[in-house]
């Protein structure tokens, strides 16, 4: 069979198409930007129910900082690129590492 001019095997795709979609990446910056924000809503829930539900001194200013340096990212990210596009592995990594060190 063919589609569109490529041939397919027997999973569908033809090993041009798998090799652009692997070029491409798998993660959709819509996809992203949505757990991002859910993320950091989390941060500040938490944060805010630690420092003032359980009364523990946390550094707030500086909690609040690193969630806000997230938000400005996040929100550059999503103004940047349409939020169908996908990004590479190499950009993954980048916003990923980002993240795991601002926790």
């Amino acid at each position: 069979m063919t589609d569109q001019g490529f041939e397919s095997d027997r999973g569908g795709l033809s090993a041009r198409r798998r090799a652009v979609f692997a070029r491409m990446g798998r993660l959709r910056v819509g996809t992203l930007v949505l757990i991002r924000w859910i993320g950091m809503g989390g941060q500040a829930i938490t944060v805010l129910v630690v420092q003032f539900g359980l009364g523990f001194d946390l550094p707030l200013i500086a909690c609040i900082s690193a969630i806000a340096a997230t938000a400005l990212t996040n929100g550059i990210l999503a103004k940047r690129r349409e939020a169908r596009s996908r990004l590479s592995d190499r950009e993954t990594v980048l916003v990923l590492g980002f993240d795991v060190l601002q926790l």
